[in-house]
């Protein structure tokens, strides 16, 4: 008797636990943390993200590589912006990457930069960087950003 209740119950378990089963990690959990970075899935294509946060806790501004091809790094801002002025992107130590910034919209200005293989190893080398860029009131801002987790956020993209 007690071994047919026990084999109800694990036949139980085993039909309730198999549609998590059946489903990979990815299509349970839309958004994936990788340290500083994230895998978003939540919307279609995936991509691979890191926020920086303002004073008030509000995102101002998202680095997201987009998996295009070749793959494309974009820089937003939900800041009012002094646009001539572009923006700076600066990988580690090396020199800033000029961009203009592409579109805008009532979310905010969003720049893209292709992410060439020398720009792909900077990337995944340094720990972060900064963007420059001139909000509307006319002075400049640069504001630093975490590349902890892009390499792995990255391939786990490059695997979608």
């Amino acid at each position: 008797m007690l071994n047919k209740a026990l084999a109800k119950l694990t036949l139980v378990a085993i039909l309730l636990a198999a549609p998590a089963l059946a489903d990979p990690p990815h299509a349970r959990v839309p958004v994936r943390g990788f340290a500083d970075w994230r895998l978003d899935c939540a919307t279609r294509p995936c991509l691979a993200y890191t926020a920086v946060a303002g004073g008030g806790g509000a995102e101002v501004l998202r680095l997201a590589l987009l998996p295009e091809e070749p793959p494309q790094l974009e820089v937003s801002t939900r800041l009012p912006l002094y646009l001539p002025d572009g923006v700076a992107l600066a990988v580690g130590t090396d020199p800033p990457l000029p961009l203009a910034w592409r579109t805008c919209g009532p979310d905010g200005c969003a720049a893209r930069l292709t992410v060439t293989p020398q720009l792909a190893a900077a990337l995944r080398r340094e720990r972060g960087g900064t963007a420059t860029f001139t909000p509307a009131d006319g002075v400049p801002v640069r504001l630093g950003f975490s590349l902890i987790g892009y390499s792995a956020a990255s391939r786990a993209l490059a695997a979608r």
